[in-house]
């Protein structure tokens, strides 16, 4: 479980963030925007960093011997609240590259899928039930938006449904390039606004507003 920065200077003109699977979005390293010049500084309003994850694969606790260990949702989450603060406020100690200036600065937190995999946590969900053990861990992380992989449909589309449908806080599933006419369930979640195809991200602290559009790879039937 690792926390990719993207971190991005943004004029008056509004960003939309896409994410997917196939998401080219940094993990594990950061992608800076060059330093604005005196005359860029004035024309920016925001500036904008969008920590991402993917890949969770029900890595809700260390690893195990022979993988790697990754700390598991206490140490993930510490790792969150703390990119949040240092997002805003600042930290010496983390390398982001120039400082950008801007009246506002705004944190958004997404996930581009792939939440559960076969294994004895995700099994250990299943005997719990609704609310999978699954999802109260990324509840508990406050994300902005999720985007929908193709490990979600591992169970059937059913078991998909009971894992967003456990969720305290609604949080958008977002995918562009699915359809759930045939599957009742997520058919009735698209009609309540929760699986969808885009949103929009208040940031918490301004006067912003980002788009979001999720997209599902095309090698989800194999």
């Amino acid at each position: 479980m690792t926390a990719g920065h993207l971190m991005r200077a943004i004029t008056r003109n509004r960003v939309v963030v896409a994410v997917g699977v196939v998401l080219a979005v940094c993990v594990g390293a950061s992608i800076v925007v060059p330093a604005p010049t005196p005359q860029q500084t004035a024309a920016i309003d925001l500036s904008l960093t969008a920590l991402h994850k993917n890949d969770g694969e029900s890595r809700l606790i260390d690893a195990g011997e022979g993988v790697e260990d990754s700390g598991g949702i206490p140490r993930f989450g510490t790792l969150v609240q703390n990119l949040r603060i240092d997002a805003v406020f600042g930290n010496p100690d983390l390398d982001f590259g120039p400082s950008i200036i801007a009246p506002e600065k705004g944190v958004a937190l997404l996930n581009s899928g792939d939440h559960i995999l076969v294994g004895p946590i995700f099994s250990a969900s299943i005997e719990k039930g609704i609310p999978f053990y699954d999802t109260i861990a990324p509840d508990t992380i406050g994300y902005d938006a999720f985007a929908i992989g193709i490990h979600e449909f591992d169970f059937t589309p059913d078991t998909f449904a009971d894992f967003v449908e456990g969720f305290e806080d609604e949080v958008p599933f977002l995918s562009a390039n699915l359809d759930y006419s045939d599957e009742p369930r997520l058919q009735a979640l698209a009609d309540a606004g929760i699986v969808i195809e885009r949103t929009a991200i208040d940031l918490e602290g301004t006067n912003e507003r980002i788009g979001v559009v999720g997209a599902t790879t095309s090698a989800l039937p194999s």
